[in-house]
């Protein structure tokens, strides 16, 4: 049986454009690049950070977390773990007890299957919009002409408009709600992937 996390990934993958359900404001589109700008730049001041986070989708949900270090990264989600380091993603599945090697090109481009992509570099195939959801300030992103892209994004700012606190990714399918429940300061050392730990799981290596 396919585990959750690996449904939503695939679900990230798939989607078609439909309007938002949220209250515009004016579209102020220095306004919006400066609140992604402002959650970004927070977000990497903590240096390597933590989030703890849950997915919606589907009448489902998924709860993970993962920590973030410049451009490698950690997630842990239902029976999923993801270790990506050096440009290797490994991708450990529990229920399956099998290990998936790839390159780091295979991430995708949303925030549980690559939270190290900024929210600025979405501005390379998308508009960004002010907007306003359940009386927070926010992001909307919208597909611009020939970039490939199909869903439309909405980013939900805190109470404070300082970090992230909601993603929502919409298709002709429904939404995808990714609730940003924590984001702190990570002190360790950020977890790495060990084939000791996992000597029984099959490996497939797709380089």
């Amino acid at each position: 049986m396919e585990s959750r996390v690996y449904r939503l990934l695939v679900a990230f993958c798939t989607f078609a454009c439909v309007v938002l359900p949220l209250r515009a404001q004016s579209s102020d589109k220095e306004a919006a690049e400066k609140l992604l700008c402002g959650m970004e730049s927070a977000m990497a001041a903590l240096g390597c950070y933590e989030v703890q986070f849950d997915v919606v989708a589907e009448g489902y949900s998924v709860v993970g977390r993962y920590v973030v270090n410049g451009t490698d990264f950690y997630l842990a989600a239902d029976d999923v773990e993801l270790f990506v380091a050096d440009g290797v993603k490994y991708e450990v599945n529990a229920t399956k007890r099998e290990i998936m090697v790839d390159g780091v090109e295979s991430l995708g481009s949303d925030i549980v299957s690559n939270p190290t992509r900024g929210f600025t570099a979405l501005l390379k195939d998308y508009v960004a919009e002010s907007a306003e959801y359940e009386g927070r300030r926010a992001v909307r992103l919208i597909p611009r002409d020939g970039s490939g892209s199909s869903e439309r994004i909405l980013i939900v700012a805190d109470v404070e408009g300082r970090m992230p606190a909601q993603i929502r990714y919409i298709s002709s399918e429904g939404a995808i709600d990714v609730h940003l429940k924590s984001v702190s300061k990570w002190s360790e050392l950020l977890p790495r992937f060990v084939r000791e730990k996992y000597a029984d799981y099959e490996l497939v290596d797709f380089r």
